[in-house]
């Protein structure tokens, strides 16, 4: 991905649309303690580590 990319809705300064249920657009305009996105396998922990791994991670998911 080029780094001089900008998503359409940031270059537009307005906000960013996802389409949910029904074709319902969701508009992200609040803040929200835990977030509003769907969980996401970041990890992937048995193709990275291996299927036997058993240790401590330490993550961190900063936000604004």
């Amino acid at each position: 991905m080029d780094r001089k990319w900008l998503p359409k809705w940031l270059v537009e300064g307005r906000q960013p649309v996802l389409h949910g249920e029904g074709g319902k657009e969701i508009v992200f305009n609040r803040k929200y303690l835990f977030g509003n996105v769907p969980a996401l396998d970041v990890v992937s922990l048995e193709r990275n580590e291996g299927k036997g791994y058993s240790g401590d991670l330490k993550l961190l998911f900063a936000g604004e």
